[in-house]
């Protein structure tokens, strides 16, 4: 077997959690076979969790500071740490937001500035 297919799962885990680099404080990729790939990650909580990505799709391996988070299966990395981590999902956010104001040219409008709603006429 190619040295390029033992790795990929190896490489599909480093990349994916690369892109997420910023809603998560680190990782590192802990183990991989031709049939999987993990990687511990710690989440800007604080918390330590490790990922397993297989054929099925990511999960959270069972340990005891994974206790009450979901044992689903997620098609993405993304799907998985929003599940998990409110700052992640923020930081997610505001990643998104940044981007559409350098697509649009546009900058962002400090929350002080912004109007309030009107009250209604009696």
């Amino acid at each position: 077997m190619s040295s390029t297919s033992t790795n990929f799962y190896a490489s599909e885990l480093q990349t994916a959690l690369d892109d997420q680099s910023f809603g998560i404080q680190l990782f590192c990729l802990t183990s991989s076979t031709p049939y999987e790939a993990r990687a511990s990650v710690k989440l800007l909580e604080g918390n330590a969790i490790t990922v397993k990505l297989t054929i099925q799709g990511y999960t959270i391996e069972p340990s005891t500071s994974s206790e009450g988070l979901s044992k689903d299966t997620f098609d993405s990395i993304e799907n998985l740490l929003c599940s998990i981590s409110h700052l992640y999902k923020e930081k997610r956010h505001d990643a998104w937001a940044n981007k559409l104001e350098e697509l649009l040219g546009t900058k962002k409008i400090p929350k002080s500035l912004h109007a309030e709603p009107l009250a209604p006429a009696l």
